[in-house]
C-alpha cells in the first residue's frame, strides 16, 4: 500500500480513516459538556460501563480543568488487542465543542504493533430539551493497521464503519445516561 510520505505511514496521502456517530442525549448541551470535560468519567462511560472488549481499563490525568493544551494518558482493550495512548486537547469550546489529538500505541492480538494518531471530536448541539452529539473519529497516521485495513477498502469499509458503530454505541449510551444524571442533580 502507497505511504502519504510520512515515514511507515500506511494511510495514503489525501484519505483517512473516518467514523462518525450521532446520539440524542436527554441532557442540555452543558451537562453532556461537564462529562466530557471530566476526563476522569471516560473511565466509567467508556470502560466499566462499556463493551467488555472495547473499553478503557485505565486512565491518568492531573485534576485541572480540560482546557486547549491539557493531556492525559490512558490504557485499553480492543476486540483486534490493547493500547496505550497519550492524548492532548486541541479544541475546549464549552458547551458545544471538545476535541482532542491521540497518540495511541496497539498490540495486535495475532502479533504486530502500530502507532496510530487519531483525532477525536465531539461535537453538541442543543436540540429540544435536551442535546445531539455527534462523535468523530478520524485515524490519520498508521504505521500498522492490523484488522482495520478493510477501512480503507472502498466496498468493506461500509461493513468496517458498522462494527466500529457497534462497538462505540453502549459507550455513547453510558455517556448520555451519565449527562442525564448530572442534569438531574442540578
Amino acid at each position: 500500500m502507497a505511504t502519504n510520505g510520512e515515514s511507515g505511514n500506511l494511510i495514503p496521502a489525501g484519505r483517512e480513516i473516518a467514523f462518525r456517530k450521532s446520539t440524542k442525549i436527554g441532557a442540555p448541551p452543558e451537562a453532556v459538556y461537564e462529562v466530557l470535560a471530566d476526563v476522569r468519567t471516560n473511565l466509567e462511560w467508556g470502560g466499566t460501563r462499556g463493551k467488555k472488549n472495547f473499553r478503557l481499563t485505565g486512565i491518568e490525568v492531573g485534576t485541572e480543568p480540560i482546557q486547549q493544551g491539557a493531556g492525559w494518558s490512558s490504557t485499553g482493550i480492543a476486540p483486534d488487542g490493547s493500547f496505550r495512548d497519550r492524548s492532548v486537547v486541541t479544541e475546549a469550546s464549552r458547551p458545544s465543542a471538545l476535541e482532542f489529538v491521540t497518540d495511541a500505541h496497539i498490540t495486535f492480538k495475532k502479533g504486530g504493533e502500530g502507532d496510530w494518531t487519531v483525532v477525536n471530536r465531539y461535537e453538541i448541539e442543543p436540540e429540544g430539551a435536551g442535546s445531539m452529539l455527534t462523535y468523530t473519529q478520524r485515524v490519520t497516521r498508521a504505521t500498522a493497521l492490523g484488522p482495520m485495513k478493510m477501512m480503507l477498502n472502498p466496498i468493506l469499509g461500509g461493513v468496517g464503519r458498522m462494527m466500529v458503530a457497534g462497538l462505540i454505541k453502549p459507550a455513547m449510551r453510558s455517556l448520555a445516561a451519565m449527562a442525564k444524571e448530572r442534569a438531574a442533580k442540578r
